[in-house]
């Protein structure tokens, strides 16, 4: 019996899995039809063997007839997808260490200038490189499946749709867990380009060292709010800072603006008199911004020799506490390169030697462990990831407050 239950259960995790984190196209009922099954027969077992646990729970006769004289016509079930903008500026890059590192190698971007023949050479100097090593943060989402509303309904037959249900449910789980972790690497993001400061809860803090003028708010009287104010000046020295000190190439830059930064652009008196918001077609924008979900392209505007794509980013994320934050600080702007030089690194998620867990993997990101406990008919899930976002090149970015909090 111990082995049934466990081959079933495997089954029933490897399509489930599989299912919600790597599928990409939804949940089908028929693509959950082997799970149906599995768990049909493992209840069929259950009863014949009168056990009682989990998923063979007895209900009462008052409870038994509701469901012949009641019917649920519709479900809704809430589920908000997450949005990947800021992470679209940061790919992904996988590692089997628990450490990861990048090398970093300056350029001066000097000039040659000529000799006098017969005089020598100008003998260059080396540029020295530096390492730098991170451990990743570590993400633990767990569910009991003993949580489960479904299984407040009573197995006893082979019901197909009824198992088809559970399997749903349970692959709902498994990606609420994922878009919580999906949702901090996005928060990842939008730590570092506005502070370069990653907030951590059970490590020390990650600072990337932003140099200070990659970080301005120069008060009241610069503040977009100010009609004499010309918000173009702000755009065009991000784009001097991020090309002179960060040695971006290219003319065509990328700003994120919160939801009062915009506002107050497009309401600012000066911007109003010298510049046009030109509409554009999406086809016009690199990927892979794009492709991503969450931002919103508002159009293009030059400052001295930049031009920027305009974005904002509506999207946030609730804390503990419940209250909602958004990604990006409604009062400030982020300017970045058309294209930058950022990563996700993923480290190896640890495991003991001779763990007995059934462990399932993305190849990457996500690690998902299981833990069957046949005696008590429990069923424990953990989805864990270790990754942190890397600024390489940090000084190819540029943060301002332009609006007053």
């Amino acid at each position: 019996m111990k082995k049934l239950f466990s081959i079933l259960a495997a089954v029933f995790v490897v399509l489930t899995f599989s299912t919600a984190l790597f599928g990409g196209d939804g949940i089908q009922t028929e693509k959950l039809a082997g799970t149906a099954i599995g768990l049909g027969v493992l209840s069929f077992v259950a009863v014949k063997a009168n056990l009682k646990g989990v998923a063979f729970t007895a209900v009462s006769v008052n409870e038994a007839r509701g469901i012949l004289t009641n019917a649920i016509v519709k479900v809704y079930s809430e589920s908000v997808n997450v949005p990947s903008f800021l992470r679209s500026f940061f790919p992904p890059l996988y590692s089997k260490t628990r450490f990861v590192s990048i090398e970093v190698e300056r350029d001066t971007e000097t000039i040659a200038v000529d000799v006098l023949r017969g005089t020598g050479t100008n003998l260059n100097k080396k540029t020295r490189s530096t390492q730098k090593t991170i451990e990743p943060p570590l993400y633990n989402e767990g569910s009991n499946i003993n949580e489960l509303d479904i299984y407040d309904v009573a197995f006893g037959t082979m019901d197909v749709s009824m198992m088809a249900n559970l399997a749903s449910e349970q692959a709902r789980v498994l990606i609420k867990k994922r878009n919580k972790i999906e949702r901090a690497y996005e928060k990842q993001c939008a730590d570092v380009l506005q502070s370069g400061i990653l907030t951590l809860n059970s490590q020390d803090n990650i600072d990337f060292k932003r140099k200070a003028g990659s970080m301005v708010d120069g008060g009241a009287p610069t503040y977009w709010t100010v009609g004499t104010v010309d918000p173009m000046t702000i755009l065009e020295n991000g784009a001097k800072f991020i090309r002179e000190e960060g040695k971006a190439q290219g003319g065509v830059y990328n700003v994120i603006m919160g939801g009062k930064a915009y506002n107050a652009m497009v309401n600012n008196e000066t911007f109003q008199a010298k510049y046009d918001l030109r509409q554009v077609t999406l086809g016009e924008i690199r990927e892979p911004q794009r492709m991503a979900t969450g931002g919103t392209l508002h159009g293009r505007v030059s400052a001295g020799s930049y031009m920027f794509n305009v974005w904002t980013y509506p999207e946030g994320y609730r804390d503990e506490a419940g209250v909602f934050n958004y990604y990006i600080e409604q009062e400030n702007i982020i300017i970045l390169p058309e294209v930058t030089n950022f990563a996700t690194a993923y480290a190896l998620v640890p495991q003991l030697p001779g763990d007995n867990a059934n462990t399932t993997s993305d190849g990457g990101a996500y690690v998902l462990r299981e833990y069957v406990d046949v005696k008590h008919q429990n069923h424990t899930q953990e989805l864990l990831s270790a990754g942190v976002v890397w600024p390489v090149a940090i000084d190819t970015m540029f943060t301002a407050k332009v609006v007053a909090s």
